[in-house]
């Protein structure tokens, strides 16, 4: 049986398909490294927040669908917004948490638009005394002590608490760590005495009692303006308070009368 060559015009067809498609490819790789180029020159390059190549391959996204990794390229834009907003500065320890699980999830975040942004700052800022609020009672919560023998010394915060589980030796380096999940305690603690004294906003992102732990040296202990602390290797932070009259102030609004049962 005779086989048929494969007709000229089917092979011109071929070539001309795959240069076509290659230089679209070239087009498309291009402009996504232009954009990637964009947004990590613009946000800073942290991990891999904006490497479309380690983005697609983690979350196995389909060339054929750009919703999802638009999604994540979102959310992720969202948390450097939040972070220079300093969000986590102004924000209750439970806003905070609520702020981490939506940029988590994606669900609820507005559009990145100047006029969506600015509504952010304006509505932050026109809620700064909620927030206070929520901050004094949970900063409250924070330092009382629990379950103690003495049923009356947890309606309010004496001169000194112990924290457990507040820090940890860093690994291969003197000084300590903070626990994650009490630092923004910790920041929200500063927040609060910031507050009472009428300074205003912690003035740094971290706070100085943050920043003061993290910088401390292997014994552990410093100060600021209105603490004394020293870190342990059983990961306890021991807290003293410097100015009993803020400490009074927060057990007036947040703890004493408003804790005691009915009679």
């Amino acid at each position: 049986m005779e086989t048929l060559p494969i007709p000229r015009t089917t092979i011109i067809a071929l070539v001309t398909a795959f240069n076509e498609a290659e230089t679209k490819i070239r087009c498309g790789f291009k402009t996504l490294e232009e954009a990637e180029a964009g947004l990590t020159q613009a946000f800073g390059e942290k991990w891999h927040q904006f490497d479309l190549a380690y983005l697609v391959r983690q979350h196995r996204l389909d060339f054929k669908e750009p919703g999802p990794l638009l999604d994540h390229l979102k959310r992720n834009a969202w948390y450097v917004l939040a972070e220079r907003m300093e969000l986590r500065r102004i924000f209750s320890h439970h806003r905070v948490k609520e702020l981490d699980e939506q940029l988590e999830s994606g669900k609820g975040l507005p559009p990145i638009t100047e006029e969506d942004i600015l509504a952010v700052l304006q509505g932050t800022m026109a809620s700064l005394t909620t927030y206070r609020e929520e901050a004094v009672k949970e900063v409250f919560e924070f330092l009382r002590p629990h379950c103690s023998r003495h049923k009356t010394t947890e309606l309010e915060i004496g001169k000194r608490v112990i924290l457990s589980w507040a820090v940890e030796r860093k690994y291969g380096a003197d000084g300590f760590h903070i626990n994650h999940h009490t630092e923004q305690h910790l920041r929200s603690v500063d927040n609060v005495f910031h507050a009472l004294d009428g300074k205003g906003l912690i003035p740094t992102y971290g706070g100085p009692l943050c920043d003061a732990i993290k910088a401390a040296g292997p014994d552990g202990s410093g100060e600021t303006e209105y603490f004394r602390f020293r870190c342990f290797a059983n990961r306890n932070l021991h807290l003293e308070f410097k100015r009993m009259d803020l400490v009074a102030q927060l057990n007036a609004v947040a703890g004493g009368n408003r804790l005691k049962p009915a009679t």
